[in-house]
C-alpha cells in the first residue's frame, strides 16, 4: 500500500489487520472476487473490473467521486487491485483529475512516481493521459 498524494493510497489485496493499522477510512476494491469480507465499521465500495478495456466511464466517474467525497471528510482511502499497478492506477488517476485537478499527464507521472511499474495496461494509460486539467475546489488534509 502506497501514498501517491495526502491520504489517497492504492495498491493490490491488503489485510484488513494492514487497513485498520493504516487507518483506512474508505476501501473501493477492484478485483473480481473478495478473499474475506471488510469489518463491519469500515466503509466499503466493491466495483469489479477487469484488467483489459476500460469500464464503464460515468461509472468510473461516480467511484472517483465517492473516494474525493472521503477525502474531503479527512479520511484516508485505499484503492485497491489484485496487484495494484493497472485497475487500482486507473481510478486513482481519475481521482487525481476530478479531486485535484491533475491533467493527464500530471496523473501518470503522480502515479508512476510512486508505484514505477504502474499503468503497463496501455489503455488505462492513454485514457488517463487524455485527461483535461480542471480547477479543483481546494482540499487541504
Amino acid at each position: 500500500m502506497k501514498e501517491v498524494l495526502a491520504n489517497l493510497y492504492q495498491g493490490s489485496v491488503p489485510t484488513w489487520d494492514e487497513v485498520l493499522q493504516h487507518e483506512i477510512g474508505f476501501v473501493i476494491a477492484l478485483a473480481p472476487g473478495l478473499p474475506m469480507p471488510p469489518p463491519a465499521e469500515l466503509p466499503y465500495m466493491y466495483w469489479p473490473i477487469h484488467d483489459g478495456p476500460l469500464p464503464d466511464i460515468e461509472m468510473l466517474a461516480v467511484v472517483a467521486r465517492c473516494a474525493e467525497q472521503a477525502l474531503r471528510a479527512d479520511k484516508r482511502v485505499l484503492i485497491h487491485c489484485a496487484e495494484g499497478i493497472n485497475r487500482s492506477s486507473l481510478v486513482v488517476g481519475v481521482i487525481l483529475n476530478v479531486a485535484f485537478g491533475l491533467s493527464g499527464r500530471a496523473v501518470v507521472t503522480a502515479i508512476t512516481n510512486v508505484v514505477p511499474n504502474a499503468l503497463a495496461n496501455t489503455v488505462f494509460r492513454e485514457y488517463l493521459e487524455t485527461l483535461e486539467h480542471r480547477p479543483a475546489i481546494p482540499y487541504h488534509p
